[in-house]
């Protein structure tokens, strides 16, 4: 062999080396960005979720919280779902590393939110058939502006199946807050031992802690 064809195959070697190291570290860095957009994307969903509770809980139900007669003072409360749902395919790979009950407990604080939701819906629902057997008690003009409104029924279910909903959507709403929250939390720190430093979501750029606390075990 001449010294200029093992000169020539050696260089050969060393471009293909080169090459498969570039597009190893190309594979590498793409699939790190894919899980980063994943875990990202999972953030934003559970944030969403909290958020929108947050708010019903603020704006919906902390105003009624003490009253005994919540369940015929609040009215029908409409808003509009932001229907992000986290994407368990996409962090599907974190069950090979991460703590096992991770995505079980990110599960089970979406079902939460879902749960919540659709007690509010259920509860419309009965509120607006108990209203339309219903009577305004004792009406007076600042009812308008306040919207706190009273009625009263002849029918006793009515106001049995509305006194248990309202009382649901209050609970149903706070474990949900708490079980969100403890996922999102779970999370970043799985997240976080995967190197993506500064970008990722922290919990207090969107979770104040103003919200009620559960009077419940939540699990």
């Amino acid at each position: 062999m001449s010294s200029e064809f093992g000169t020539a195959l050696a260089g050969a070697f060393t471009g293909a080396a080169a090459a498969f190291l570039f597009q190893a570290a190309w594979e590498h860095k793409k699939q790190r960005d894919s899980e980063h957009s994943a875990i990202i994307e999972a953030q934003m969903a559970l944030i969403a979720q909290w958020n929108h509770l947050a708010t019903i809980q603020k704006q919906y139900l902390e105003p009624y919280r003490s009253s005994s007669d919540r369940h015929v003072e609040m009215v029908h409360y409409s808003a509009t779902d932001p229907l992000q749902r986290i994407n368990f395919g996409a962090i599907a790979f974190l069950l090979k590393e991460a703590e096992p009950n991770l995505i079980l407990e990110m599960q089970l604080a979406e079902q939460s939110y879902r749960s919540a939701i659709d007690a509010i819906e259920q509860r419309n629902l009965t509120y607006l058939r108990f209203g339309e057997r219903a009577k305004v008690a004792n009406f007076h003009p600042d009812q308008i502006s306040t919207g706190k409104v009273s009625l009263l029924s002849e029918h006793p279910l009515d106001l049995i199946m509305l006194k248990s909903q309202t009382d649901l959507i209050f609970e149903a709403t706070e474990r949900a807050l708490v079980r969100i929250e403890k996922a999102f939390m779970k999370f970043l720190t799985e997240a976080q031992k995967r190197d993506y430093g500064k970008r990722l979501f922290k919990v207090e750029q969107f979770m104040p802690k103003e919200t009620a606390k559960p009077k419940y075990p939540v699990v």
